[in-house]
């Protein structure tokens, strides 16, 4: 497949990423613990912190559970695709505090 966008990355930016084996949930956890409480998104002018990004997962990931959404086995298709206005989904999941133990809802990507 050709990617002619390519020819106008600067030299410093790679073609493709190795990305580490690791699930999304190990992804989210580690960056939390080593970000905290730093911002990890700002949209016009609301922020996030990376402990906040994680803990929203946890709850939209449980959300996506009660609703009878499966765990996907490994090599078995896409993870999720969300409609236009799946971003409402999060705005009406439950908010709760969650531990650690208590991501087995999310899942390998």
């Amino acid at each position: 497949m050709e990617k002619p966008w390519l020819a106008h990355y600067p030299p410093s930016i790679p073609a493709t990423l190795d990305y580490p084996k690791k699930t999304l949930s190990d992804c989210l956890w580690e960056t939390a613990e080593q970000y905290g409480d730093k911002d990890a998104i700002d949209f016009f002018g609301k922020t996030m912190t990376f402990r906040q990004v994680y803990e929203q997962a946890l709850t939209f990931a449980h959300f996506l559970r009660r609703l009878g959404v499966q765990k996907r086995r490994p090599g078995g298709g896409d993870a999720a695709k969300l409609p236009a206005g799946g971003d409402q989904l999060l705005r009406d999941a439950p908010s709760g505090r969650h531990r650690r133990a208590d991501e087995s809802a999310l899942h390998r990507v």
